[in-house]
C-alpha cells in the first residue's frame, strides 16, 4: 500500500508483526508502532507468529525469546527455512541475558537483539535502520538514516 507524502512522493505503510506473550509488552510496542505510523500485527504465541507472517507478509519482525508453544529461536529458525522470510529482518526483543542467548539468536537467523524494557529511542533507531523509508507523518534527516547501529543492543 503507497501513500502519498508531504512531498508528493509514494510512501510504503510498514507493517511489524509483534510476537509478544504479554499484553502489557505488546500494547506498549503497540501503541508506540501506530503513534509513528506503521501498520501492526500481533501474535500471542510461536504458532500464532507463524501463521500471521504467512498470512500477511510483515516488514519486520519484533520477536520474543520466552514464548507459549514454540519460543522465538525456534520460531525464528522456521521462518528463516522459507524463502519468503529470508530477508525480513526478525529483532529479538527480550530480557533474557544477551550474553548467553545471542549465539543462538544469530544462528536462528535474527538480525538485533532489544532488551527489556524496551528503550522506544533504539527501537525507532533499529526500524530507521531497517524499514528504508519512514511511516506516513514521520520525518527523518539523512543523518538518522546514517547513524548505524543503536547504543546500547546487544550486537549480532
Amino acid at each position: 500500500m503507497t501513500q502519498p507524502l508531504h512531498r508528493g512522493l509514494p510512501q510504503k505503510t510498514h507493517t511489524v508483526l509483534i510476537v509478544e506473550d504479554n499484553e502489557d509488552g505488546r500494547f506498549m510496542m503497540r501503541t508506540f508502532l501506530q503513534l509513528k505510523g506503521y501498520r501492526v500485527m500481533e501474535a500471542r504465541d510461536g504458532m500464532e507468529a507463524i501463521v500471521a507472517a504467512s498470512t500477511d507478509m510483515p516488514d519486520l519482525i519484533l520477536m520474543d525469546l520466552q514464548l507459549p508453544r514454540l519460543d522465538g529461536i525456534a520460531v525464528t529458525r522456521e521462518l528463516r527455512m522459507q524463502p519468503q522470510f529470508r530477508d525480513i529482518p526478525i529483532v529479538i526483543v527480550s530480557g533474557w541475558d544477551p550474553k548467553r542467548y545471542r549465539a543462538q539468536a544469530l544462528t536462528a537467523g535474527c538480525d538485533e537483539y532489544l532488551l527489556k524494557p524496551v528503550d522506544f529511542a533504539l527501537l525507532d533507531q533499529i526500524l530507521t535502520r531497517y524499514l528504508p523509508h519512514a511511516p506516513l507523518g514521520v520525518t527523518r534527516t539523512s543523518g538518522e538514516l546514517e547513524r548505524g547501529p543503536a547504543t546500547g543492543i546487544a550486537p549480532l
